[in-house]
């Protein structure tokens, strides 16, 4: 069984640099059977490996603007993702 850990972000913009300084710690200091990907700018390139892992658990971890105080988690529903798209410069080609 494997678990993945897909951490997104760009370590020069700031708090946007949470993903990848989060892929660093876990790496350096495994855990159980968690696989650990720095995503960075453009994490839809591992998907193809993370499909071949076929983990029975996937975490993402992106810093987002939502308007909650520095450190705060939230859960989105999965089935509230499409809801939440919004057009950035990760999607354009």
């Amino acid at each position: 069984m494997t678990d993945v850990l897909l951490c997104v972000g760009n370590s020069m913009m700031g708090d946007d640099g949470a993903g990848p300084l989060l892929a660093e710690k876990c790496a350096a200091a495994p855990k159980g059977n968690w696989v650990v990907i720095d995503g960075g700018s453009a994490p839809e390139n591992d998907i193809v490996a993370i499909r071949e892992l076929r983990p029975t658990r996937l975490l993402i971890v992106d810093a987002t603007d939502m308007g909650l105080n520095p450190g705060e988690i939230r859960i989105i529903d999965p089935d509230d993702i499409a809801e939440m798209f919004m057009m950035t410069t990760h999607n354009m080609p």
